[in-house]
């Protein structure tokens, strides 16, 4: 029996979490089957099960590839005008999921509510680690003098977080015209950012 590689693995997990991305986005949680799954991945039953006995572990591997996704998006820059310019650009590509087809707001408030992190050790995890990544930048920004000391990084970025999801899921519910969300989400950078530098 011919071996099969790892990087054919890779690549069929890969397949399936992006087409199980595509589902839940449409679908959101509660709404998704693995059979909506396995027909838009165009893959056998046998081979969805290979790698995802159900439809809570296929949903917490699409939730680590969205987060890897996201992992990188905060990078320190060396100037303050290319600081706060970054952190609108990267915040915008956050709020991009809404026109992209792939927003997963909907489905993440709908497993989170029903699932708790002591069956799914990876909830905590990975808000965690989130909270842990935005800090570190925000704190870079305090070294050098582009973001008030007198701020709590840590708590600055739960609550920043917060704040993404809360737009994020009344926007998958209750969408506005494209102009009038750019107008919020402009706003609400600009309200952040000045929170940043006065403290």
């Amino acid at each position: 029996m011919p071996k099969v590689s790892s990087t054919y693995i890779e690549n069929r997990q890969e397949k399936i979490i992006i087409a199980a991305r595509s589902v839940f986005a449409q679908k959101g949680f509660t709404g998704a089957t693995m059979k909506d799954v396995l027909e838009t991945a165009s893959i056998s039953r046998g081979g969805l099960y290979a790698y995802f006995k159900n439809i809570e572990e296929l949903f917490i591997a699409v939730l680590k590839y969205d987060d890897l996704e996201n992992a990188t998006i905060f990078t320190v820059k060396s100037d303050i005008s290319s600081f706060y310019r970054e952190y609108n650009k990267k915040m915008f590509q956050i709020f991009d999921e809404l026109d992209s087809g792939v927003n997963l707001s909907q489905a993440k408030s709908e497993f989170l509510l029903t699932h708790d992190k002591k069956s799914y050790p990876y909830l905590g995890v990975r808000v965690n680690e989130l909270k842990e990544t935005m800090s570190e930048f925000f704190k870079d920004g305090q070294k050098k003098q582009f973001v008030s000391k007198n701020i709590d990084t840590y708590l600055f970025s739960e609550t920043l977080l917060s704040m993404i999801d809360g737009i994020l899921i009344h926007e998958s519910s209750t969408p506005s015209t494209k102009k009038n969300r750019q107008m919020k989400i402009t706003s609400f950078l600009e309200m952040t950012e000045l929170y940043l530098k006065k403290g």
